[in-house]
């Protein structure tokens, strides 16, 4: 197996923001969004059997992880032309989209405006904007401040519990602690946060015509995801002409983490299939 290639690199974008991407990998181009108040610690677990058959270009979203902080509101349609921007500046004409979450509606963007360049979708853990879809239980800005309050280390025992299946720390502990450090480490600019929850807001309140939607699509869910409905990802499969919808028994809206080979294997064996 060849040592895999690896850089980090920044993006001065026209938007005057400056975008960070992990790059990572050999093979064809997959773009990966990471979700709300992420960095791409959420590929954690898939990152390394993926970047054996493509190369990962995994972006940090606007005012997240390392990219520069926002320094006023955006719209998540700003999110998705940062990325095409971002896979232009690369070179890359064709390519695949992950988007897990929130970079999920990110990537449904993407391969709105863009679908001559998106070969493949994949959608994980993930809903469409619109009345059509059960709705998401919105933060208030006034939750996020008084949630920040808390002890770090606390906040994120309490998110991982609230989005791994709940049976998880009793039956594998190791791979609990293992989410609550990278939800540790990889903490969020509270500011930063509250800016990116209005963009998300005011997206899922709109009414986007899902149709334009040309790429086959992977839609993944974990059958216990109490955050974002399986119910709209079944939805989306309704709604998005070419596409696959598959469950990850067993799991929450982080089964990418909690089962990471099971979900890189659903999206290598998808990616790379001549459907």
């Amino acid at each position: 197996m060849p040592e895999l290639w690896e850089r980090s690199q920044f993006f001065k974008l026209t938007s005057g923001d400056e975008v960070y991407a992990h790059i990572v990998g050999h093979g064809e181009p997959l773009l990966m969004i990471p979700g709300f108040g992420c960095n791409h610690y959420p590929f954690e677990g898939i990152q390394r059997p993926l970047s054996e058959h493509f190369k990962l270009i995994m972006i940090h979203n606007r005012g997240m992880g390392m990219s520069s902080h926002a320094k006023s509101n955006y719209e998540i349609e700003n999110l998705a032309e940062d990325a095409l921007e971002v896979m232009e500046q690369l070179g890359h004409k064709k390519f695949h989209v992950l988007g897990i979450s929130l970079g999920g509606l990110i990537a449904e963007e993407v391969a709105m405006k863009a679908p001559e360049k998106v070969k493949k979708l994949c959608l994980l853990c993930t809903t469409g904007a619109g009345k059509d879809f059960v709705e998401l239980k919105p933060f208030s800005e006034e939750g996020l401040i008084d949630f920040y309050k808390m002890d770090p280390m606390e906040r994120s025992v309490l998110l991982t519990e609230a989005t791994v299946d709940q049976n998880l720390k009793a039956n594998k502990p190791e791979r609990f602690n293992q989410i609550v450090r990278l939800r540790f480490e990889n903490r969020a600019d509270l500011e930063q946060v509250i800016i990116q929850n209005k963009a998300a807001i005011n997206y899922l309140g709109k009414k986007k015509d899902l149709s334009k939607i040309k790429a086959p699509t992977l839609v993944l869910t974990g059958d216990h995801d109490r955050t974002v409905s399986p119910q709209n990802s079944v939805i989306l499969g309704k709604q998005i002409g070419k596409s696959k919808v598959a469950i990850i028994d067993g799991t929450d809206h982080m089964f990418a983490l909690e089962k990471p080979l099971l979900t890189a294997t659903h999206i290598e064996d998808f990616l790379s299939s001549s459907h």
